[in-house]
């Protein structure tokens, strides 16, 4: 009963936080707009009262009240500072690129001779397990990225032009293993008749 009763408050409290809007105070200061962390209220005019009472206690900026989205910039970030939309699709197309990339490497690779020792599967060949620590390899390079971009925009440019250059590499490689021939299959058993068995 008392599990049903810890659950039953939890969802209370739950719904209770989802039910109150997020804001954000924003301001200028050296020709920059700024904007503080995201706080919850029950209201916009309880949002009001606090940030009039924020303006009270420091005057120096003065601060207006904004609902909080997506498109707004992290904290510690100037909204003048954000990527243009153009810089956003060709980060996304940059990520892709490498993603596209990758594919190629490990169908230029697979069933064939594998040099590196974090990649060799069985009988030292690049199989199915080395295509999966291949991409989580990938993965783990790429998605903290948007962690960083999200705190720091500014560097999505230079991000993004170093996923071109690790795309491009990849597919140089992915070149080179194309024109490697494929391993021969093992040797079969003999043929009876090679063996001098006949049948009748």
């Amino acid at each position: 009963m008392r599990l049903y009763l810890s659950a039953a408050l939890l969802l209370l409290s739950a719904c209770a936080a989802h039910a109150q809007d997020v804001y954000r105070m924003g301001w200028k200061d050296n020709g920059r707009t700024w904007f503080g962390k995201p706080f919850t209220a029950e209201s916009r005019a309880k949002a009001e009262e606090r940030t009039t009472a924020a303006n009270a206690v420091d005057p120096t900026h003065v601060r207006f009240l904004v609902s909080d989205t997506r498109k707004l910039p992290p904290y510690g970030v100037a909204l003048e500072e954000m990527p243009s939309a153009r810089l956003r699709r060709t980060y996304w197309a940059s990520l892709l690129f490498v993603a596209g990339a990758n594919g190629m490497d490990i169908a230029s690779s697979y069933g064939k001779r594998e040099l590196n020792p974090l990649l060799q599967g069985a009988g030292g060949r690049f199989d199915m397990s080395s295509a999966m620590r291949k991409t989580a390899f990938v993965s783990a390079l790429e998605i903290p990225q948007l962690f960083v971009v999200r705190r720091s925009p500014r560097r999505m440019k230079t991000i993004a032009v170093a996923n071109f250059a690790v795309g491009a590499a990849l597919m140089g490689i992915s070149l080179h293993n194309f024109r490697v021939p494929a391993p021969a299959a093992p040797a079969s058993v003999a043929a009876p008749a090679a063996a001098g068995i006949r049948f009748p």
